[in-house]
């Protein structure tokens, strides 16, 4: 009797054991599955933020405004080719109004053979005056430069 409970309980093991093996490949093929659609999430997820960004960044640098009154920091402007800094540098008294002078910087060490500023101004808009009057009385003017950037 002693043999039968031993050949049972081996039995008992070897069942045991196939089941384990089983249960465990089981939990490995589904992580591995579960890890593979993780990659699947991620890289569509980069997608879409590459995406967002791609088509956000281009309005977000299209031009620079500056409050005369504050000398301070740069502002990116994107181009068709890469980027520029552009700082304000002096305000002075000019005529009936005041001369503004700019700095542009290259950090991507292009070299630009001339380029053109769209230069628009105007006096400050206050909030509560009819937006529709303040932007018809801006002045604006296309700048040519021939000099080297």
């Amino acid at each position: 009797m002693n043999d039968n409970n031993s050949t049972k309980y081996r039995k008992l093991l070897i069942i045991i054991s196939i089941l384990a093996f089983f249960v465990t490949f089981s939990c490995i093929i589904h992580i591995l599955y579960r890890l593979e659609q993780m990659k699947k999430t991620d890289s569509n997820v980069s997608r879409i933020l590459a995406h967002i960004l791609m088509n956000i960044q281009p309005d977000q640098y299209k031009s620079a405004s500056f409050d005369l009154s504050s000398h301070e920091g740069y502002l990116r402007i994107n181009s068709a080719s890469g980027y520029f800094l552009v700082s304000l540098q002096n305000v002075e008294p000019y005529l009936d109004g005041v001369k503004v002078h700019i700095h542009i910087g290259n950090p991507i060490f292009a070299t630009y053979n001339g380029f053109k500023l769209k230069v628009i101004w105007g006096e400050k808009l206050v909030l509560t005056e009819d937006q529709e009057r303040w932007r018809s009385s801006l002045k604006e003017k296309e700048i040519s430069f021939t000099e080297t950037l």
